[in-house]
């Protein structure tokens, strides 16, 4: 399943929960984690909408930024409650949101289209109608344990992080200010405070850079607080006090008590639950505002009986977040289907390890390129099978598309299996691939123009393996000829997407992919001919494994090299092969459709996105050509070609590449 939070790609400011989370779900097999955009959230396709705090996603330094912003969730909301996108909400806050009266609007709409709420603390109340999973906000100490701590310095109070107004952080200073007044215990330090974190206030913030030049003791570094200063802020500390108003669910709290630090936080049922579940002198408590006599309390109370050991934090350990993050997706799926009459998906059934791998290269009238290929593959194949622990056993199956079969003394010199298929087409050839497989092993399909770098084999290997993925797609990599056009590379033709390892993917190329045979053939699947000869074949199985509940996962180390042939670097060559891009996909998505409306809405869609691209693509033409940019007009050409190509697509003309290429006799 196809899940979008609410946070894009991470950055050094992001929350380290939402780091850790999306970590944990990239290693979920089941999930295929989206960062979240605009325009993926408007447009795109997914099947889970996770949502966090709604009005992060409002924020914008002008009023314009904001009321698009705001336009665009609300489009969002509307999308949410009208299709069959699930939407799941963490409930980080019990308290209503502050702001506008249209941004709290916006929430309430989200609120309405909710079908299941993830609490992260137990005393987070139910919401009547609406089932809820609770899954404990995870500790932090993997997160910190590479960063170096500071010796505790008796008698210092600290606090850090964001200093809004309600987190009562001007409180903290006044208690501070009177119990110095007051004086420590004899045989107590005396007290220093340490404020850390960005305010959002100017008024608090003024107040603080006065307060810090009256008061001794009292230092302030009133900016942005990296990890590494967090720790140096806590560890420092000999109580960490959270002066807040309200609290239920606090990060800081968790951070302080990860780096083993005891904090000081208001008195209600979250933080006693707390203080009983991580042990005794961890969690001081106080009631209502913080005074001066709470503090030395609580400072005391440290002092004279130090917590021994660490907290016990066992209950939130990250092992698992993954599964019941996905455990609360299928329930938020299944409701949405029901209200939609749609009967759930089935639960995945774990299936026994195949025990053969066969290295299937597809070919014709490439024997060149096929003996460096094989020289490649048969290397790593030997040395997978000599390893004493190999938990499959390999073998290599030549393919050949040419019925003369030409490729037969090639396979033969590298002791590959060799078959024929005269039907024409990269379909038939990979379905026969398929076919020659016995129904228990695991299927690896390599280009016969490519050549695998050191550790391919074992890399796919070991991804398979470990993860259990029906799929895993490897890295593919352009060896460029020298020298090569100036157009061709700016236009960026050869670049690939990014991707972390492990990432859960929605499709992929088959030439360099990984099939567990039996999974694939107890979903159905096949490689639908219709698209042998102009390409499409392999998005369209792809597709198919995941929207039938399969999975694909991405091995970064898992390299090949693909051997172009010189003369396919030019221009022309460039925008006919993006030409056939937008033209396969629009295809694609218009025969993966069930119904005859469902194809007419797919056609409308790759019309209104091949025009879009056209109109950008001009645009961005037209730009490169006025500003002298190679890259703009390159990649401006790129764009219109795609686009022109789905509008081909939509209308049900086919781009026949590969038939081209064999009337040719290439």
């Amino acid at each position: 399943m196809r899940v979008m939070q609410t946070f894009g790609e991470p950055r050094p400011t992001t929350n380290p929960y939402l780091v850790m989370l999306r970590d944990a779900l990239v290693a979920e097999p089941s999930v295929e984690h989206v960062p979240f955009s605009w325009r993926e959230g408007l447009v795109g396709r997914y099947d889970v909408l996770h949502v966090h705090w709604p009005d992060a996603l409002l924020a914008g330094r002008s009023r314009w930024t904001r009321a698009g912003k705001r336009a665009a969730l609300a489009a969002l909301a509307v999308r949410a409650r009208a299709g069959r996108i699930a939407v799941v909400r963490t409930v980080h806050n019990v308290t209503p949101p502050r702001g506008p009266a249209v941004d709290r609007a916006l929430d309430r709409s989200l609120d309405r289209s909710t079908d299941v709420r993830i609490r992260i603390s137990a005393q987070t109340p139910e919401a009547p109608g609406i089932p809820s999973v609770l899954i404990p906000h995870g500790h932090y100490r993997a997160w910190f344990e590479r960063m170096p701590r500071s010796d505790v310095v008796p008698g210092r109070l600290g606090y850090v992080g964001l200093i809004k107004p309600y987190k009562g952080v001007e409180r903290l200073v006044e208690a501070y200010a009177a119990a110095s007044v007051a004086g420590p215990d004899p045989g107590t330090p005396a007290l220093t405070l340490r404020i850390a974190g960005e305010p959002t206030d100017d008024v608090v913030a003024r107040d603080l850079r006065e307060a810090a030049a009256r008061l001794d003791g009292l230092a302030v570094a009133l900016r942005y607080v990296d990890d590494a200063e967090f720790v140096e802020v806590v560890t420092a500390s000999e109580l960490v006090v959270l002066p807040y108003r309200h609290l239920h669910n606090s990060g800081a709290a968790l951070a302080a008590l990860s780096l083993d630090r005891p904090v000081l936080v208001p008195d209600n049922d979250v933080s006693r639950a707390l203080g009983a579940e991580v042990g005794h002198g961890w969690v001081h408590r106080f009631d209502g505002e913080l005074t001066a006599a709470e503090l030395l309390e609580a400072m005391r109370a440290v002092h004279d009986a130090p917590p021994s050991g660490a907290p016990d934090l066992h209950a939130r350990e990250w092992d698992g977040v993954g599964a019941a993050h996905a455990a609360a997706y299928r329930l938020a799926m299944d409701r949405r289907a029901r209200r939609r009459g749609i009967r759930p998906a089935p639960e995945p059934v774990e299936q026994p390890l195949p025990r053969e791998l066969v290295v299937a290269i597809p070919t014709f009238h490439r024997a060149e390129a096929l003996r460096r290929a094989l020289a490649g593959v048969r290397a790593q194949v030997d040395a997978e099978n000599a390893r004493a622990d190999a938990p499959l056993r390999c073998s290599i199956l030549v393919v050949d598309n040419d019925p003369a079969g030409s490729g037969e003394a090639v396979a033969r010199e590298q002791g590959a299996a060799y078959v024929v298929e005269p039907r024409p087409g990269i379909a038939a050839v990979r379905n026969r691939a398929l076919a020659e497989c016995d129904g228990t092993g695991a299927l690896l399909f390599l280009d016969d123009d490519e050549v695998p770098e050191p550790g391919w084999l074992r890399t796919m290997v070991d991804a398979f393996t470990g993860m259990r993925p029906t799929a895993v797609a490897g890295r593919v990599v352009t060896r460029f000829p020298d020298p090569v056009h100036p157009w061709v590379g700016a236009s960026g033709a050869f670049i690939r997407p990014v991707r972390r390892d492990g990432q859960a993917l929605r499709e992929a190329a088959t030439n360099n992919l990984l099939l567990d045979v039996p999974a694939v053939r107890r979903l159905g699947l096949s490689f639908d001919e219709r698209f042998g000869l102009t390409g499409g074949s392999d998005s369209m199985f792809t597709l198919q494994l995941t929207r039938r509940g399969g999975t694909i996962r991405w091995a970064q180390d898992a390299v090949v090299t693909e051997q172009e042939e010189p003369e396919r670097f030019t221009r022309r060559w460039v925008l006919a092969r993006t030409f056939r891009f937008g033209n396969t996909s629009a295809r694609v998505r218009i025969a993966l459709a069930p119904t005859r409306a469902g194809r007419l809405v797919e056609r409308l869609r790759a019309i209104g996105r091949g025009s879009a691209r056209v109109l950008g693509g001009v645009a961005r033409l037209v730009w490169g050509t006025l500003a002298g940019s190679l890259v703009h007009r390159a990649r401006g050409a790129r764009t219109v070609s795609r686009g022109l190509g789905m509008l081909a697509g939509a209308v049900g003309y086919a781009h026949d590449e590969y038939g081209r290429r064999r009337a040719a006799g290439a």
